[in-house]
């Protein structure tokens, strides 16, 4: 039997958001799909749902915190190994130079994106759970 993932969803257009969420649904290897509008709301999240994440898929603008301010955080404060795949309309340089600190070079799902590379993705940063 396969392991349920435990998914938190970050992203402040609700359109993408809800969307996102729907693909994750309907794949059901997914237990428990959370969501946030932003990196505070995430934090929350985080904070209240005890056995935490397996994954978080984040966008990266957001208002009152960041896809890149909450990796910050996540990693510092709740669990440093903790699997993201990042999701954005457009990065700049200086972005792209953060993520690839954090080791997130390669988890990276420019917007709008293919639903069959959104789930190789997932596929391949979850391989790296086993």
């Amino acid at each position: 039997m396969v392991k349920q993932m435990k998914v938190l969803v970050v992203d402040d257009d609700r359109v993408a958001r809800e969307t996102l969420i729907h693909i994750l649904e309907s794949v059901d290897r997914f237990d428990v799909i959370a969501w946030a509008k932003n990196g505070e709301d995430a934090i929350e999240s985080l904070a209240a749902f005890a056995g935490g994440f397996d994954l978080i898929i984040t966008d990266i603008n957001m208002p009152i915190m960041g896809g890149l301010q909450l990796i910050k955080e996540v990693r510092a404060n709740y669990n440093s190994c903790q699997k993201f795949i990042v999701v954005s309309g457009g990065l700049s340089q200086k972005d792209r130079g953060v993520l690839a600190e954090f080791d997130l070079s390669g988890h990276i799902l420019a917007k709008p994106y293919n639903i069959d590379r959104l789930i190789v993705m997932i596929d391949k940063v979850l391989s790296e759970l086993n």
